[in-house]
């Protein structure tokens, strides 16, 4: 950043690191669902700030499950891939690296991807 600044270039601090979401049997299904959605899919989730994964037990899972996709839904439509609001992966190297973390995963919703249309 000190560099930076003497030439009066730009940069991006990624500050990264890992987002978990903890909910507890407390929790407000709608709006805890709504903002669990929207942090997450904000530019695709390719935000520092952005939960990387929920931690709950097995009652609030089978509540947050259906009601993720029901918002989901909401978000972006039957097809989010048709959506003008579903952003896109930022490169193709991201994308390969998505991919693969699917391949060793139980995919609860969507994990459809398109190479061409970096699509996730």
């Amino acid at each position: 950043m000190k560099a930076a600044a003497e030439h009066l270039t730009p940069v991006t601090l990624e500050l990264g690191g890992k987002n978990p979401c903890y909910i507890d049997q407390s929790f407000s299904l709608e709006s805890t669902v709504h903002r669990l959605v929207w942090g997450r899919f904000f530019n695709t989730g390719q935000c520092c700030a952005s939960p990387d994964y929920v931690l709950c037990c097995k009652e609030v899972q089978e509540q947050l499950v259906p009601a993720i996709k029901q918002c989901l839904k909401r978000f972006y439509g039957e097809e989010p891939k048709e959506s003008a609001d579903y952003g896109r992966i930022v490169s193709d190297q991201h994308l390969h690296r998505l991919q693969q973390l699917l391949n060793a995963a139980q995919v609860a919703i969507g994990g459809d991807t398109d190479k061409q249309d970096r699509y996730f």
